[in-house]
């Protein structure tokens, strides 16, 4: 059994290029159903993070699914950020038949990923807010 959303941390030896490609091999191969990977790459040298998420490509059963490439801009890790990451959560219970649990609502901000027609409206998709893991 694998988890549907796996999150990795790269920091000194590893390549942001490196840190997607990691992505491809272990966490969408084919032996796994994990179906959401959020990469986080820190550069401490310049205070800077940059956070990408991928997302299977559950046609071809594995690999990431081009078009779901989300990636921030790089970050300033001493600056607060109030930018948002939004995961629907069909991915998060993946496989669950409906109807899929009650989950907490919240409002989407204007700088949410990817980005949304109606800022501030609520949603029940799990959103991730930046600035908790800045």
């Amino acid at each position: 059994m694998y988890p549907t959303f796996t999150v990795q941390v790269g920091k000194t030896h590893e390549t942001y290029p490196r840190l997607l490609q990691d992505a491809e091999d272990k966490h969408f191969s084919p032996l796994t159903s994990i179906q959401v990977w959020l990469g986080i790459k820190l550069y401490p040298q310049s205070a800077r993070m940059k956070l990408a998420l991928k997302v299977r490509d559950n046609v071809h059963g594995y690999g990431s699914d081009p078009a779901g490439l989300l990636e921030t801009p790089s970050i300033d890790i001493m600056q607060p950020t109030d930018l948002q990451i939004m995961v629907p959560k069909t991915l998060i219970f993946f496989a669950v038949p409906p109807p899929l649990p009650p989950t907490l609502m919240t409002t989407l901000g204007p700088n949410c990923l990817p980005p949304q027609p109606n800022p501030g409206a609520v949603t029940d998709d799990f959103v991730i807010n930046v600035e908790t893991i800045r």
